[in-house]
């Protein structure tokens, strides 16, 4: 084994000892995840009561500084599924939304009637806004909206907020709640 002079020292040894697990501590305390807090917790924040008010949106934690539609998902015939971290709000009896954009790999065709003419679009993208209960296991489409190959929204599809649907295990809306109901 190596040692030095001063390691040989029964005075200096204890000394040194106790820097390194100082040293350790203070290492492992910087790197854990959870804050470290004085005190008592802080109070719950109220939910504002509507997700249009602007104090009912969030900021994720871990994706500051990057875009704002992050990949969330790919789908097994190509095409992909991101959510937008800006569009997340939390709000009334602890809900939130969050908005999807979903890009196929083959076109999609979306048909509107208006009057006497029928117009038939074909589209890559459409985003998708979701509202979640987020004690339970319910969501709703709050809206559709269909882009066109320039990014202009073309359709816009209201859902209906009153239609609350079960969650389908492996379904997109499935598993983007933990995301817009807790940050994860």
């Amino acid at each position: 084994m190596l040692t030095f002079g001063f390691m040989r020292s029964a005075l200096l040894r204890p000394l040194l000892v106790s820097i390194a697990a100082l040293a350790a501590a203070v290492t492992l305390a910087a790197c854990s995840d959870e804050p470290v807090l004085a005190g008592p917790a802080p109070a719950p924040v109220a939910l504002p009561a509507s997700c249009e008010d602007p104090a009912a949106a969030i900021t994720l934690r871990t994706t500051q500084g990057q875009p704002d539609w992050l990949l969330f998902a790919r789908q097994s015939g190509g095409g992909d599924i991101q959510f937008n971290q800006r569009s997340i709000r939390r709000c009334g009896d602890n809900e939130a939304e969050i908005t999807l954009r979903v890009r196929y790999a083959q076109p999609q065709l979306y048909s509107a009637t208006e009057g006497n003419f029928e117009t038939t679009v074909r589209y890559h993208v459409e985003h998708i806004r979701y509202r979640y209960r987020c004690s339970g296991e319910e969501f709703t489409v709050l809206d559709r909206s269909i882009i066109n190959e320039n990014g202009d929204t073309v359709a816009t599809i209201p859902g209906r907020a009153d239609l609350w649907r079960p969650l389908r295990e492996g379904s997109p809306a499935t598993l983007i709640k933990p995301t817009a109901c807790n940050g994860r």
